[in-house]
Parts: C-alpha cells; sequence; structure tokens
C-alpha cells in the first residue's frame, strides 16, 4: 500500500510538467460532419436528489460520489478513452489510436498513450499530456478512493509522465490486464493542471513526512519477518517430541520472537495512526479547496445554480459534435413522485434518478446492470453433480419471470460470448422439462411421479437410491430487495416442479452475507449483482479465496490467461472461454436482469435502448435529439 508513497508525493508536480513547453500554435481535433438536426433552446430534467457543494477531487472520491452530483458533472472531465454508447466498444475519446504494447523496462512495466493535439479545456488553455500526467500522479499521492482508485491505483500504478505535450508514459510495479488498463487507469478523469497544480499545494504539505512512511515500511517489513519466524517454529514444534532439547529451544525462541513481535506491533500502531492522521487531514484540505472557475472539457460547461435549478451552457470549443440544445437545465426534485407529476404536467423532457424513472411498466423499459444468479453451495455434497445444476437450469423459465431473463455471466456487448447460450434457452416449456428430465434420468436419478409438461414431478430420488433431501433456498425479505424477494417464487416453482424438495428462507441483507461469505450455512442463495461492463469479476467470484470456488483446473486456466493479459483480443478470447466452462458447470445459474422504465417526451435518441438507459446516461444531454 505504501510502496513508492513518498516519490509520488514529492515529485508529482515535477513528473506532470518535465515536457517540452507547448508550441505556439495548435491544430483542433477533427470534428464528425454536422447532422441536418435543428437546434432547440435547451432540454429539460427532472433531477432527483440534492447536489453539494463538490470539487473535482471529492466528487470522484467517496465523500462526493452521489448521483445527483454525477449528473451535473461526470461529463466534465475528459478521460483518455470511453465506452461507445450503446455497443459498449472500448473507443479513443481525446486519445489519438489505441495504446501501445506494454514493455519492461527495468523493474517496471511500461506503455504509452498518444493525446490528440490541439484540444482545449473551456477557458481557452490547452488540454495536453502534463494534465493527464499531473491528475494521475495527484490521486496516486493522496491515495483517493472511490472511482479514482479504480482506475490510478497506487499498488499497481507508480507513476505516470508526459514525455511531451502529446505522449503520455504510464509506469507500472508489477503485470497488469485489461480491468487495470483500458478498463482502468485509461477511462479514469482527468484535470487542467494550470488551474489545479498550485492549488493543492497547501494539501500536499500535509501529506505523511517521508521520515514516517519510511519508518512504518520499515516496522511493517520487520514484523512480518518476526510473523514468518514464529509460525515457521510452531509448525516444527507440531512434529518435535515434548521436554527434548530441540523442542526447548523452539519454545524459548518463539517466545523471544513473539515478545519482539509484540513490540513491533506496538510502534506499529503508533506509526499507522500517524499516517492515516496526516493523509485524512491531507485529503480533507484536498476536498475542501473552493473551485470557482474550474475549466472543463465537455459538451456542456460547468453548471450556474439559481435556487432550485441548474443550468449548464453549449460549450463553444468543445471540438467533437455539438449537442442539438443550446442549454441543459435541471430542476431538483425530492422524490421520484414529485419528478414524475412534473413530468405528466410536461414542465420537463426527462425524469433523472437513480432508480430510472417510471415505476409502472407504461413507458420504453430497459435493461440495466444489477443481474440476479441462483447460487450453490459448493461444500454441499448433493448439489455437487453439474448434471442435477444442468436439469435445474434447463426448467429455469418455466414459469414467466418478472424481469429480463439473463442467460449468460456477462453483460450484453463485446465481451458477452453469445456462441455459449444457457442450456435449454431456446426450447419451449414442454422441452425444458423433457430435456431436464432427461439429463437426470441419464445421470442415474429417478421419480417415485416424474415430471411432465401436464403434471409436476415428485419423490425425486438420488443416484444411490436415497430420497433426495429437503433444501433450502436463501434469499432477502422484500422490504429490503423486493424484486429479488419476488424472483424467490418462480425459482421455488420451479425446483419443486422437477420434484425437488425445497423452502424458501427469506432474510436480513445480513444474514444473508454471514451465511454465504462467513459460515457457509445454506444450500442455494438468490445474490444480486451489480456488474461492471469488463467481466472480470467471474475470475474473482470462483478462485480462491472465494467462497465459491469449486476447483476447476480449466477455470484456472482461462482465468489465467485474463487476468495477467493487457491485450484486449487475448482478454476477449480467455473470457468466452471463462463463460463456456461456466455456462458448463453452472456455479451459478443466471437468471434475471432488473428491468426499469424510461420516462421522456420531446426528445428522443440515436439508440432504441441502452444499457441502464437513459437515466444510466445521466440524461445524456449531448446526445438527445429534439424531436420533431
Amino acid at each position: 500500500m505504501l510502496r513508492r508513497f513518498l516519490g509520488a508525493a514529492l515529485l508529482f508536480l515535477a513528473l506532470a510538467s518535465c515536457a517540452a513547453p507547448a508550441p505556439a500554435t495548435v491544430t483542433p481535433a477533427a470534428s464528425p460532419a454536422p447532422t441536418t438536426i435543428s437546434h432547440a433552446e435547451e432540454i429539460r430534467f427532472a433531477l432527483v436528489g440534492q447536489p453539494t457543494d463538490v470539487n473535482v477531487w471529492s466528487l470522484f472520491d467517496e465523500s462526493g460520489a452521489s448521483y445527483a452530483n454525477y449528473a451535473l458533472h461526470s461529463d466534465a472531465n475528459p478521460r483518455l478513452y470511453r465506452l461507445s454508447i450503446p455497443e459498449r466498444e472500448f473507443e479513443a475519446f481525446i486519445a489519438d489510436g489505441m495504446p501501445s504494447v506494454v514493455t519492461q523496462e527495468g523493474e517496471y512495466y511500461v506503455a504509452t498513450v498518444k493525446l490528440q493535439p490541439g484540444l482545449k479545456w473551456s477557458d481557452g488553455t490547452p488540454l495536453t499530456a502534463q494534465d493527464a500526467a499531473f491528475t494521475i500522479n495527484t490521486a496516486l499521492a493522496f491515495h483517493l478512493s472511490y472511482d479514482w482508485l479504480s482506475a490510478y491505483n497506487p499498488d499497481l500504478l507508480a507513476r505516470v509522465e508526459a514525455v511531451d505535450d502529446v505522449t503520455l508514459k504510464f509506469f507500472f510495479q508489477a503485470p497488469f490486464n485489461v480491468g487495470d488498463w483500458q478498463y482502468g487507469a485509461l477511462q479514469g478523469p482527468i484535470v487542467s493542471q494550470a488551474y489545479w497544480s498550485s492549488r493543492v499545494l497547501e494539501a500536499v504539505a500535509l501529506l505523511p513526512p517521508a521520515d514516517l512512511v519510511s519508518s512504518l515500511e520499515k516496522t511493517k517489513a520487520e514484523a512480518a519477518t518476526l510473523q514468518a519466524r514464529i509460525d515457521a517454529d510452531n509448525a516444527q514444534l507440531l512434529t518435535t517430541q515434548v521436554n527434548t532439547p530441540t523442542y526447548t529451544e523452539l519454545s524459548a525462541r518463539v517466545t523471544r520472537n513473539q515478545n519482539e513481535l509484540n513490540s513491533l506491533n506496538f510502534h506499529l500502531v503508533k506509526f499507522q495512526d500517524e499516517y492515516d492522521a496526516a493523509l485524512n487531514a491531507s485529503r480533507a484540505a484536498l476536498f475542501a479547496l473552493a473551485d470557482d472557475g474550474e475549466p472543463t472539457f465537455g459538451p456542456f460547461l460547468r453548471a450556474t445554480q439559481s435556487g432550485e435549478t441548474y443550468t449548464r451552457e453549449v460549450n463553444p470549443l468543445y471540438p467533437f459534435e455539438q449537442p442539438n440544445f443550446y442549454r441543459a437545465v435541471y430542476r431538483l426534485f425530492d422524490d421520484l413522485t414529485s419528478a414524475n407529476n412534473a413530468y405528466q404536467q410536461a414542465n420537463v423532457d426527462v425524469v433523472l434518478s437513480f432508480f430510472g424513472a417510471a415505476q409502472a411498466p407504461v413507458a420504453p423499459y430497459y435493461p440495466t446492470s444489477s443481474t440476479y444468479f441462483l447460487v450453490f453451495n459448493p461444500k454441499q455434497a448433493v448439489l455437487a453433480e453439474p448434471s442435477l445444476r444442468k436439469a435445474i437450469a434447463c426448467i429455469m423459465g418455466i414459469y414467466a419471470p418478472t424481469e429480463l431473463p439473463f442467460e449468460s455471466f456477462a453483460l450484453q456487448g463485446p465481451w458477452q460470448n453469445v456462441k455459449s447460450p444457457s442450456p435449454c434457452s431456446d426450447l419451449t416449456k414442454q422441452e425444458k422439462i423433457q430435456s431436464a428430465v432427461g439429463i437426470l434420468t441419464a445421470t442415474g436419478y429417478s421419480w417415485l411421479q416424474e415430471p411432465t409438461s401436464e403434471q409436476a414431478g415428485s419423490g425425486l430420488v438420488l443416484p444411490n437410491g436415497r430420497p433426495f433431501p429437503q433444501l433450502g433456498l436463501l434469499t432477502i425479505l422484500p422490504e429490503y430487495d423486493r424484486p429479488r424477494a419476488n424472483a424467490a417464487i418462480p425459482i421455488h416453482l420451479q425446483l419443486q416442479y422437477l420434484g425437488i424438495p425445497v423452502n424458501i428462507d427469506a432474510t436480513t441483507p445480513d444474514t444473508l452475507r454471514y451465511a454465504v461469505y462467513s459460515s457457509g450455512d445454506y444450500d442455494m442463495a438468490i445474490l444480486g449483482y451489480r456488474v461492471s461492463a469488463y467481466p472480470g469479476y467471474l475470475c474473482e467470484w470462483f478462485q480462491t479465496p472465494s467462497p465459491f470456488e469449486y476447483g476447476s483446473d480449466r477455470l484456472k486456466s482461462a482465468c489465467q490467461t485474463m487476468t495477467t493479459t493487457a491485450d484486449l483480443e487475448t482478454a476477449r478470447h480467455a473470457s468466452n472461454e471463462v463463460q463456456s466452462i461456466l455456462l458448463e458447470d453452472l456455479p451459478f445459474i443466471p437468471l434475471y436482469q432488473v428491468l426499469r422504465y424510461e420516462a421522456y417526451q420531446n426528445v428522443t435518441y440515436p439508440f432504441d435502448s441502452v444499457l441502464d438507459g437513459i437515466s444510466g446516461l445521466y440524461g445524456a444531454p449531448s446526445l438527445a435529439i429534439p424531436a420533431p
């Protein structure tokens, strides 16, 4: 955690400005061909929530992150790359082409990125590689969290240098993968160095001093060495005969080392407390900095407030396609009901909230990143047979779901393996039941009453001749998560149709998490995940130390490739292989995606639907088109 912290803390300003001076003249980046769409005065948003007065450092940190804040500010800072809408393909934004290949230079793994020349901030100052280097090195120095950490992880990324005005060079401390690179550092926010470099100096002065960092790292290393010696001696004691000279010597050495370790731990706590206090103070100072007049880079300028209304004028210096509205206006509402009332009265054009807009299926719907899975306890022997899980997957959907069926382990888009559908996904209800019965019969299962398309099965018998035991289906009480609680009902019916005796056990989120992630005292559970565009989570879910690890050598090999490559195509092939393996082994069964509903009028968008909807794009004011 503290590795190279001192270097980042003291050198980030110098590294960001070590390139040659900017050229006297610059050429603006080429803009796409203009459209023939008429421009309108304004697009009117109903924004549910209350924005807070935060600067950019706080905005993308946990302290300032909120839906309302992101709706007003998230597109004001450029990124090197982004995901296209609606395809979600990785593409250049202010970068010029794709990043370089990764090479090793001494102890570092390095790669470079070119920026488009001629870019300008909203105040007319050049946007260059120095801005990106300054931003990233500042985020590393302060160990910022949340979105900053997702992009710029100080445990992995050592520093970034501006080689010249358009060239960035990244220095990683260890091999990195697509999740760290294309879906991490290359999509992080960038701020103006000219604006912020002098303003952050007082906060930089509050960072933990070099001698404290050195003492903390040294004490941690000494404590780790002593602990390793104690562990080794304790292991040897277990195989050493009691009351022998060797046993006595080992015992005495363990006692001495433990006493020394106790002393080190005392100092370690003291150093850590001092370090945390200094780091927290420096972050607080950074987050408190005023940002009046900060330049931005985006289709609209910074929001100005008048009472309960925020207005963003179009940015005339934005070099890419200009929006179809001259301004975006945001009216604030305390709740979705009042926002929808304003919408019904035609006072606003688009409703924006974290939970979508309309709450009844009377408007266009869209799939979200929120997904449900039926999870099997890998330590439950009766559920260890893959054919049983495949048969269960086959009958999913014989009762109409209340959400959108999810038949993959990755979201729709470039990372979803469309060549490996879930079992029985294209079959009719009758065919699903017949297929499930065939799978179980071939494995040695039988029934007192076999399920058919006309009647449910009962008395399922294991291949060893014993009755199938009673199982529990763990889920959430409806007051905590109604969609997930509702999802348990058709699953319960489908399992019973197959003759599997099962009870629904609805409980609190804390109890469910403890059962699944700590005690392991459960059979099956319905878990909800808000999954990311890049499916790196799949290897995290099913590899050590995850409680869902199930010992697949094939999966381990595919994940080894996926988690160690920074090449997009190599990672894509490995991801497809991971998904194919999971759809064969089915440690989880994908169930549903949460559906939400749009509320927009007087405008259209250049796509029929998009993952997480218009609210997920914070209204996408730069893409909206005035309705004829």
